[in-house]
């Protein structure tokens, strides 16, 4: 078996997605995806290889069937690229080492998916059909006994739908900070002269916006030394 490297916290990007060794931990329990779960997936490597091709293959010639999803592959570099990562990606399935690495790689095909606006309804739909693509090989591999089909592909499930948690994760942590973003730009404080500032609010004031506003100006107000605090409400549409 795989010795897998124990998760830390030391990668910025798994620090930024609260990724902490505990919270590692405990999606996997939450999973029930264990040592027994990595023995089979390691079982599983001398089939991957065998079949990553063909998978890989049906895989994007199911994606260049829809519009929608064949406009990421125009550049024909693009798709020889993509197809060589899916590769990657495939067969780290089956290679019994789940660390902190492992989550890292996860979380960057999330932002990658989310950076070129890929809609998480195709991401998931995509995942469909190549989660079909492995079972119909995994059980033709196993004709006179399926139950060891089942037990393995119990185990890729388990993993699978953790890759699936890891990208979605990134698709609301972008919206959570681009929400944020457009809150902060919303209710500016401005500093007018030494220890005067301005707070012009504009559109709908709601419980959560009115908590935001209030933490930036208390901070505007500790950064500035501010006696003075100006609130323009003119252009307040509502208050909810």
């Amino acid at each position: 078996m795989a010795t897998q490297p124990s998760p830390t916290t030391e990668s910025p990007l798994l620090a930024n997605m609260d990724l902490s060794e505990p919270e590692i931990a405990r999606r996997k329990k939450f999973l029930e995806f264990g040592e027994q779960d990595v023995a089979a997936l390691l079982g599983l490597n001398d089939m991957a290889q065998k079949y990553a091709d063909s998978v890989i293959d049906d895989f994007y010639e199911h994606l260049l069937s829809f519009d929608e999803t064949r406009a990421f592959f125009r550049d024909p570099a693009t798709l020889v690229r993509v197809k060589r990562m899916q590769r990657e990606y495939f067969l780290q399935l089956t290679q019994g080492v789940y660390g902190d690495a492992y989550f890292a790689n996860r979380i960057k095909v999330g932002l990658v998916h989310q950076r070129i606006n890929l809609d998480a309804k195709w991401y998931l739909g995509a995942y469909n059909f190549y989660l079909r693509a492995v079972m119909s090989r995994l059980f033709g591999s196993s004709p006179k006994d399926p139950s060891k089909a089942v037990a393995a592909l119990s185990s890729l499930m388990k993993l699978v739908f953790l890759d699936i948690s890891l990208a979605i994760q990134t698709y609301v942590r972008t919206i959570e900070k681009q929400q944020e973003a457009i809150r902060e730009l919303s209710t500016p404080v401005l500093l007018v002269r030494p220890r005067l500032l301005m707070l012009p609010i504009i559109g709908v004031i709601d419980s959560q916006r009115a908590l935001q506003l209030t933490e930036n100006l208390l901070r505007a107000i500790r950064d500035n030394r501010a006696k003075v605090v100006v609130m323009d409400i003119t252009g307040v549409g509502a208050i909810t």
